[in-house]
């Protein structure tokens, strides 16, 4: 605004604006002589009153073309309003005509930024129009440009961004670099004013933010330009978004940019000689704080094709020395420069351009150049660099520094990556310090770290707040403290690991700090808390230490919960009182198992107040044993007589009835919910409309309906008909051991161990489990004609995975002699003969990098290194050789060979009938059959294989009947029916999953946690195959409850199956056949307690005559029932719904109405032509005014010899009700033997026979035959 010319009469230029009409005479406005923003604020209220704002008014031309949001009519108004404001249309957009006043015109393109940072802003004014701009300016004269500011329309409001100091002080449009602060939210740059230019030129506009883009809106946006002797455009900058360049640990608080930009369009564009060479180079770039290079990017339009070419290099500032060479398509794609840059603190961009096409000009638009805030080391080092993060790319080994990694800066990363920081056990005494001489807030982070070998500390921490260590091993640290932690509070460590230390944990005067996911064994004393409070391990396994955990002095209000404390020779845990006493801490939810001097607990005398051994019976997840609650802990010992072992539990709810007494001395404590063991079954029972046992039903579908009750999750299910052809429960129980699994369907297909181990079992979901290493352990159930199912299935199991591993192995074998490479396999062979191993010949599908070590057996299990070959070699697909260092080999020895691989190609092969091995490793000094060349031979049949294959089995027939797989990491369930693929992501494979695949000839589907997640057509028998059922085979995780059915489940039953204390089990089976059925439900609680409900029959009976023994309703016209059996109901018995029906009772009794009114055989619905016969009906009560048989306008029936037995007062034997007409009561034997009852009662029923009939009446008012309104009846 203060670049715009005075206004004497602004008021002058509305009628131009406003056409002259009286409806607007409202909208006159005062405004005042030489107020630019006055003057331009009401043009824009006035424009905005007469044509309402769409995103932005007075576009310009090309830039509303691009706007899909304005409307056709918008555009019209733009064109008037333009008009009358003096722009005229051109080729190049709108542009003002000559000697009129500026004006400013809006775009719609915004940045947001997420914080305040700066901008960069180039403007150049080449001798061509470059490509890549999308909105020009274009001055048909002489003129001199300014740029003024950027604005943002903000809540509503147009805010304004100050200017910074003008700092072109040259009349220069080549790389014109100025800075400004963008407020966050908002974008804005530092204006270039008075710069001439010739007539006719084009300027461009570029701007590249230095800051992280959050994204990029569609809001109102302008960059004011205008020219004094004419020419106006409107802009829509590029933006160079730079997001991708930023590592997710960087931070800006140190001013540090973290990209660079310089455009050199001006220079490049002159390199159009034929033949001739240009080179280019970039100021020097020096970033302002520590630093590490990251990625070079470039974007050119060099093109093969025209005869072009461009390399980059990037330069040592200080002598121009090369340290990188780039190619263009390198640099396309963006170059990480990280580690050829590293030696130079500053640098220079450098391009060399050469072409032969004179007609073709090659450009360079942009390029740039990105650093982080990373130190890379390979050795002991200081890290003294506030607010960095160090890197370590190689192990540390055998360091006999004092100390080797010292943390003196503040809010410092180091990042391991897995490397060692190894001491040599002599000189050596700590790894990693971090030490200050007073309390600092430090804000240090330590990850990824495997330190070993130090003589005092692994690491040490003094006087630093709130550190953060995860994902750390300090192990072997046999003469000091894996974790020295003193005076250091607010810290914390997760997923950290002490083995084989003098102390694991040792916390002196540190207060608050939150331990989660540790492990601590083989210590002196695993975890030691001194003059500590507040403190909070959770998740910890402290196991086979001399204490678990020892708490000494005045350590208050401490927490241990949710953990493991077994093996510990003295106490799992010590409260030892010294001089001060510990107290108020808190023991919870953990499992003691520790059969020491002092066996689980070891408490002094004398500790004045309580420490507790128990939270409030509360919702959680136990340590140990099913159920939902959590209160104390569970206390056993190796002999299993603990005392939550022996401890009374009469109500079952998996809490011992007493308190365990832990006091000793004046020392108080006592676990007031010690944990037991859930011994009692879940209920589980048929309810209604669930089919009587023995019952009969005339149609082709039923609905079972079962109830359930435990105080844990159940899993529960109905074996209908036999279908269950498998189920192992892995419990070992009756007759169960290490190699034979029963299967506890009524089919007897029994598993038994295969492989040369055996898995072993574990605690699973409900119960016991299988654990499986992913080698050579699997259950082979056999293939019984029960497993060749056809037509319908459903797998089903629990499944917890474990993360790939090696088994066997030793711990150093990955980093010392195969590099940490990702996947790998352990395979142990016996030499044939004696000779020498000098080349291993392998077979991969594809191209890969690999790696070869070969160990000696000790009992069983790779032993001592012989021989490796560690550096990444590429074999291409099919056969190839390595190269192995010589190692002699003796007949008859058994060796072990560790094989590394950077991607999951190995080994394996893909057959009809499941997977096979290659017999692919074989030695150079045998012979070896034409396939694989000569002059090799494979080793004996590969008997252990430990680590990676490219698919677990869970369950497997084969793919080409069925299986249930997943994939490699976990993340994908497979299901197969004939080699049919279906498949679903899981999420957290390493926690307890339900899987379920069930097909039904036209769909097969997959189920998660009990809900459908896929779902594929697929018609036709299912394939038989002479394969073995295995379940586990080449699979390494946890495997529970797995079951087979030859049907389908429906969706309830595999909701009921995954938790029925959440879903209810019910059944909807249809298209049944006659014949009988049988069927048992069962549920199963987490402590493998099982229930199970009698086993029913159900005939299905659909051809006339239909055969009933249960009261029901009878629905079908035109059927014939016959009673098979007496029958019963509490009040009435069956309901007539159709016409032409036939009650045969076959002499058979219905009792009815046993405990409340009801009727024997209602018929009140009115139906027709019905017949009841041959029944003996007895009332089971004295209830009046109940009914033997009841008609309701009902005609052309037959009632006929039926004996009828009434007690009730009041009770009827035969009513004919309203107008029932021309029906048959005939040779019936009556007793009504309540007062007041009726034999025969008639209401308003005409035209009736009554013949034969032998009734009894001994009650106190009782009629024989009582008449009411009813005429023309036919009494004999």
């Amino acid at each position: 605004d203060n670049n715009l010319p005075s206004y004497s009469t602004e008021t002058s230029i509305l009628p131009d604006i406003i056409p002259p009409d009286t409806s607007h005479t409202a909208m006159t406005m005062s405004l005042t002589a030489g107020s630019p923003s006055s003057f331009i604020a009401a043009i824009k209220s006035l424009i905005d009153r007469i044509f309402p704002p769409d995103n932005g008014y007075a576009q310009s031309k090309n830039n509303a073309k691009k706007t899909k949001s304005i409307k056709d009519k918008k555009i019209e108004r733009e064109l008037e309003v333009a008009e009358r404001l003096g722009l005229e249309s051109t080729s190049k957009g709108w542009t003002k005509k000559q000697n009129t006043d500026s004006l400013k015109i809006y775009t719609d393109h915004a940045l947001y930024t997420d914080s305040d940072s700066e901008i960069i802003i180039t403007v150049e004014n080449p001798s061509n129009r470059p490509e890549n701009v999308d909105l020009t300016t274009y001055f048909p004269s002489d003129s001199k440009v300014n740029i003024d500011y950027i604005h943002v329309l903000d809540s509503g409001s147009w805010s304004e961004i100050s200017q910074a100091e003008r700092k072109d002080s040259k009349n220069s449009w080549n790389n014109n670099k100025k800075y400004d602060k963008i407020p966050k939210g908002h974008v804005s740059a530092t204006p270039l004013t008075g710069h001439n230019i010739p007539a006719n030129s084009v300027i461009q506009f570029r701007m590249t933010y230095n800051t992280r883009m959050h994204d990029i809106f569609t809001e109102e946006f302008y960059v004011e330009v205008f020219g004094d002797k004419g020419g106006y455009g409107s802009l829509d900058p590029e933006i160079s978004q730079t997001e991708g360049w930023w590592r997710d640990n960087f931070t800006d608080e140190t001013g540090v940019d973290s990209s660079y930009n310089i455009t050199v369009v001006s220079e490049m564009v002159n390199l159009t000689a034929s033949s001739s060479y240009g080179n280019i180079s970039s100021n020097s770039i020096s970033p302002t704080a520590s630093f590490a290079w990251d990625t070079f990017y470039a974007n050119d339009s060099v093109s093969a094709a025209q005869g072009t070419n461009i390399t980059y290099k990037i330069l040592n500032a200080s002598d121009n020395s090369t340290l990188c060479s780039i190619t263009e398509d390198q640099a396309d794609t963006g170059y990480n420069i990280s580690t050829c840059a590293s030696s130079a603190s500053s640098i220079r961009l450098f391009a060399n351009l050469t072409t032969t096409d004179t007609s073709y000009t090659p450009e360079l638009y942009d390029w740039n150049v990105s650093w982080s805030k990373e130190i890379y080391i390979s050795g002991c080092s200081v890290l003294d660099q506030e607010g960095m993060t160090y890197v370590m790319t190689s192990d540390i080994t055998n360091s006999g520094a004092s100390l080797c990694i010292n943390i003196s800066a503040n809010d410092v990363t180091l990042d391991c990556q897995g490397h060692k920081i190894d001491g040599n056990d002599i000189t050596a005494d700590e790894g990693i310090q971090v030490y200050r001489t007073s309390s600092t807030d430090a804000g240090v982070t330590i990850k990824n770290c495997v330190v070993t070998d130090w003589t005092l500390y692994g690491i040490y921490l003094y006087n630093v707040n709130h550190t953060n260590i995860t994902g750390v091993n300090s192990s072997s640290n046999l003469g000091g403290r894996a974790f020295n932690i003193i005076d250091s509070s607010l810290g914390t460590f997760t997923n950290i690991t002490a083995i084989s230390n003098s102390i694991g944990f040792y916390v002196e005067d540190s207060f608050s700090n939150s331990f989660t996911d540790i492990t601590s064994n083989s210590n002196s004393k695993g975890f030691y808390i001194s003059d500590s409070s507040f403190n909070n391990v959770t998740n910890a396994t402290l196991n086979y230490n001399t204490y678990g955990i020892h708490i000494i002095y005045s350590s208050d209000n401490n927490i241990i919960a949710d953990s493991i404390i077994t093996g510990n020779t003295d106490a799992g845990l010590y409260l030892d009182q010294s001089t001060v006493d510990p107290e108020y801490n808190k023991i919870y939810n953990n499992f003691f198992n520790n059969s020491g001097t002092n066996e689980n607990v070891l408490i002094d005398t004398g500790i004045a107040n309580p420490n507790y051994f128990n939270t409030t019976k509360q919702s959680g997840t136990r340590i140990y044993t099913a159920g939902t609650d959590i209160g104390g802990n569970f206390w056993t010992n190796s002999t299993g007589n603990g005392y939550s072992d022996t401890c009374a539990d009469s109500n079952g709810d998996g809490f011992c009835d007493t308190a365990y007494n832990l006091s000793y001395g004046s020392s108080v404590a006592y676990d007031h919910h010690p944990l037991t063991y859930d011994t009692a079954s879940p209920t589980i029972d048929f309810v209604s409309p669930s089919p009587d046992d023995n019952e009969y039903i005339n149609k082709d579908y039923t609905y079972i309906n079962v109830t359930t009750n435990d105080t844990s999750n159940t899993t529960a299910f109905i074996d209908w008909n036999n279908s269950l052809v498998g189920w192992w429960r892995f419990n070992q129980e009756t007759g169960e051991n290490n190699t034979f699994f029963r299967d506890w369907s009524t089919y007897g297909n029994n598993g038994t161990c295969s492989g040369s181990n055996c898995s072993i079992y574990t605690t699973g979901k409900f119960g016991q489990a299988l654990d499986f290493d992913g080698a050579d352990d699997y259950v082979n159930c056999g293939n019984d004609s029960s497993l060749d199912i056809t037509s319908a299935i459903t797998i089903e199991a629990w499944v917890k995975s474990d993360s790939p591993k090696l088994i066997g192995l030793p711990d150093d074998a990955t980093q010392d002699h195969l590099g940490g490479s990702e996947y790998f396999i352990l395979d142990k062979f016996t030499a044939s003969a004696n000779g020498t191993i000098n080349t291993i010949r392998v077979h991969h599908n594809a191209p890969v990098k690999v790696k070869v070590a070969i160990y000696d057996d000790d009992g069983g299990e790779p032993g001592t290194l012989l021989n490796a070959v560690n550096t990444n070699q590429s074999v291409s697909s099919g056969w190839s050789n390595i190269n192995f260092p010589s190692t002699q080999v003796t007949s008859g020895t058994v060796y072990w060979l560790a094989y590394a691989s950077e991607a999951d190609y190995h080994f394996w092969q893909q057959n009809t009938g499941g997977i096979q091995k290659f017999k692919s490793i074989v030695f150079s000094s045998f012979t070896f059959p034409s396939s694989a060349g000569t002059g090799f031979t494979p080793c004996d049949d590969i008997s252990h294989i430990a680590g990676y294959n490219d698919k677990k089995l869970i369950i497997s027939k084969g793919q080409d009947a069925y299986a249930l797989e997943m994939s490699l990491d976990g993340s994908t369930l497979k299901g197969y029916i004939n080699n049919s693929e279906i498949t679903a992501s899981v999420s957290a494979p390493l926690e307890w999953h339900h899987y379920a695949l069930t097909y039904n000839g036209s769909n097969q589907k997959l189920y998660l946690y009990g809900n459908q997640t896929n779902s594929t057509s697929l018609t036709g028998n299912i394939n038989t195959n002479a394969n073995n059922l295995t379940i586990g085979k080449y699979f390494n995780g946890i495997i529970d409850e797995v079951r087979i059915y030859n049907r389908a489940l429906t969706a309830e039953e595999i909701n009921a199956s995954y938790n029925a204390g959440l879903y209810r089990l019910e059944a909807n089976l249809t298209d049944l056949e006659e014949g009988a059925y049988t069927y048992t439900a069962y549920a199963q609680d987490e402590m493998g307690n099982l229930n199970n409900t009698e086993t029913r029959t159900l005939t299905v009976d659909t051809i006339p005559p239909y055969s009933i023994n249960t009261c029901q309703s009878l629905t079908i016209e035109n059927g014939i029932y016959e009673l098979v059996g007496n029958v019963s109901s509490d009040a009435t018995c069956f309901t007539i719904e159709a016409d032409n029906i036939t009650l045969d009772c076959a002499g058979y009794t219905i009792n009815y109405s046993q405990s409340s009114v009801g009727y024997a055989i209602n018929n009140s619905g009115g139906s027709d032509n019905i017949t009841i016969k041959n029944c003996n009906v007895v009332q089971g009560s004295t209830s009046q005014d109940a009914y033997a048989i009841y008609g309701y306008e009902m005609e052309n029936s037959t009632i006929d010899n039926n004996i009828i037995t009434t007690y009730g007062s009041y009770s009827h034997a035969v009513c004919l009700n309203s107008s029932s007409i021309l029906n048959n009561i005939t040779n019936n034997t009556i007793m009504a033997y309540g007062s007041w009852g009726y034999g025969i009662y008639l209401v308003s029923s005409d035209s009736n026979t009554i013949a034969d009939n032998n009734i009894t009446n001994p009650g106190d008012g009782a009629h024989t035959l009582y008449a009411v309104s009813s005429s023309y009846l036919n009494v004999s």
